[in-house]
């Protein structure tokens, strides 16, 4: 008897789609020039949450201090903060002053 032939088999292509054949490309990639880790986007992270929290923690104690206390309290504390400014100012004022003077 002879063996019956059996249809031919046609090779049905597997489709593949784009992130298998990027796992498949990743063995072929070059290496990369830099570490994946990179330690200063992790302090820059830190950096700015520790930053923002300080701000926050600022301002909801300025504005709790500022609700309990009375006014007066508050306008002495700005005068006092403000202090500095206003003596580096006028220092400044009075050296342009004496600089006019010595020059005339």
């Amino acid at each position: 008897m002879k063996p019956r032939a059996s249809a031919p088999t046609t090779r049905v292509p597997v489709t593949t789609n784009r992130s298998q054949k990027n796992h498949q490309r990743i063995g072929k990639l070059p290496a990369p020039d830099r570490p994946r880790f990179d330690w200063r986007r992790v302090l820059s992270a830190l950096a700015t949450l520790l930053t923002s929290l300080l701000v926050l923690t600022a301002v909801v104690v300025v504005g709790w201090l500022f609700v309990t206390t009375p006014l007066w309290v508050v306008a002495a504390f700005v005068a006092l903060a403000g202090l500095p400014f206003v003596l580096t100012y006028a220092a400044v004022q009075f050296a342009g002053l004496l600089v006019a003077v010595g020059e005339r």
